[in-house]
């Protein structure tokens, strides 16, 4: 395992971490060369002990190197020696994003799929945050979360989080966070329904999760709900231009 991650890391460090334009003739020997040597010294891991998921989960970014277009693959056998292991998520939902060839309906389909698993016991279920963050990420904007269900998506994980046991957080913040998840997808009703019932318990900082300000984000929200849209958008022209 120690030698096929060091020649993973030797692999980018010959390739450079520029554009696939700007590498040279020798850079791609070296990258091919040593991702070939990491993928010799994993599947040999794995072999000599499938029951740990550090060499599958590594395997994902050697095939997205090697373009095997194995990397569900080893996804698969990762989570199945340890279903949380965090390292084959992010491995995977990297490996499925537009810039390696996959593309946004990849990446959210993959976020449902970890929502679905229900184990709210476990990190997984994050992985659903994750892919929609990836997705304004590669899109430059919160557009996506304004589409059918993934407002109500989001309530299911915040409400498997809250009723968690174990969870780290209070059920007064996972109810601030659908709050602010109400205002990124446009659901200012939901958004002032839910400030006004958390009352005193309300967190406004939840808001800057998603790139919102404690402050303005409900300001905007209320008046989202309380005047008509054209003398919303006056103001925020002349909001703007101050």
């Amino acid at each position: 395992v120690i030698c096929g991650f060091y020649h993973v890391e030797a692999a980018w460090e010959a390739r450079g971490g520029g554009y696939a334009s700007t590498v040279s003739g020798k850079g791609w020997e070296g990258f091919r060369s040593h991702l070939e040597r990491a993928r010799d010294h994993l599947v040999r891991a794995t072999e000599l002990a499938p029951q740990y998921p550090d060499a599958f989960s590594r395997m994902i970014t050697v095939s997205m190197g090697l373009g095997t277009g194995e990397e569900r693959l080893w996804f698969d056998r990762a989570v199945g020696a340890q279903f949380d292991h965090s390292p084959a998520y992010s491995s995977y939902r990297w490996s499925i994003r537009p810039r390696w060839g996959g593309s946004i309906r990849e990446v959210y389909e993959f976020g449902q799929e970890c929502l679905q698993t229900g184990r709210f016991d476990t990190v997984v279920p994050q992985d659903y945050y994750a892919a929609l963050q990836n997705i304004a990420d590669d899109q430059g904007h919160y557009g996506f979360w304004t589409r059918p269900g993934v407002y109500e998506e989001f309530v299911t994980y915040y409400d498997g989080r809250k009723t968690e046991p174990n969870a780290s957080s209070s059920p007064q913040w996972w109810e601030s966070m659908k709050t602010a998840v109400a205002w990124r997808a446009g659901r200012y009703s939901d958004c002032v329904y839910l400030m006004k019932r958390l009352g005193d318990d309300f967190t406004p900082r939840t808001f800057e999760y998603f790139d919102g300000d404690r402050l303005l984000g409900p300001s905007e929200a209320y008046a989202r709900v309380s005047v008509p849209q054209a003398i919303f958008d006056e103001a925020r022209t002349h909001w703007s231009k101050d």
